[in-house]
């Protein structure tokens, strides 16, 4: 199954990649001939429209879906999260989580709060889930959302989809308030949480250290009442 996926996409990079110079190739000839010109614009009217009209093409045959997580799921996310734990300082953790924990954590979650994939063609691009801000019972209307996306799914709106479904979801429940923690510089963090309406409500200077080097952490806070 991982195999037929894998040739899908690549032909699928084949076609999006030779489509241009086939348009050429058939045009050109023609373009030589006087008498075949209003044929040609004919022709070339159908051809732009179909190269319009093929990412929309596209996007239906695609298997496409936001769905709640499974354990099933375990492995996929671990490889998403890993790269984040061993090679970036998204995350304070530093050391690589195991299948057995990630699906630990998944069960753990989905007893109070959402934990959402996106997923397409049966690989999954990305997931958010919610989780306690603070254990202390006063804490309990207020949670913390977490996003991340694969390496090859930046700029194609796969974050701020997940996000808005994971609020979504939270303003079903009894949740009040959603903090959202950034490892400060991130700016397309910081983009994607005030595009959904976040506010900066706090920054916490050299919190953390990783990588040999001191770290600080802000927080952006939405509101659901005042959201919906």
């Amino acid at each position: 199954m991982g195999e037929s996926r894998e040739r899908k996409r690549r032909d699928r990079r084949l076609i999006m990649t030779c489509y241009p110079a086939w348009i050429a190739s058939q045009l050109a000839p023609k373009a030589l001939s006087e008498t075949g010109l209003f044929l040609l614009c004919i022709q070339f009217a159908v051809l732009i429209s179909v190269h319009y009209s093929y990412p929309i093409f596209m996007n239906l045959i695609m298997s496409e879906a936001i769905r709640p997580a499974t354990r099933n799921d375990a492995a996929a996310i671990c490889e998403i999260y890993n790269h984040y734990v061993l090679n970036t300082v998204i995350s304070f953790e530093t050391e690589a989580v195991s299948v057995d924990e990630m699906r630990a954590r998944i069960d753990d979650t989905l007893q109070q709060f959402p934990w959402l994939v996106y997923e397409v063609d049966g690989r999954i691009l990305g997931y958010a889930y919610a989780s306690k801000w603070k254990v202390r019972k006063a804490y309990q209307h207020s949670v913390e959302g977490s996003v991340y996306l694969s390496q090859d799914s930046g700029g194609r709106g796969v974050g701020t989809r997940l996000y808005q479904a994971l609020i979504g979801e939270l303003a079903q429940l009894s949740v009040h308030a959603v903090l959202g923690g950034i490892v400060l510089p991130n700016p397309g963090s910081v983009a994607l949480h005030e595009k959904l309406g976040f506010v900066k409500v706090a920054h916490l200077p050299q919190i953390g250290r990783k990588f040999e080097q001191w770290l600080d952490v802000g927080y952006w806070q939405l509101i659901l009442d005042e959201k919906n």
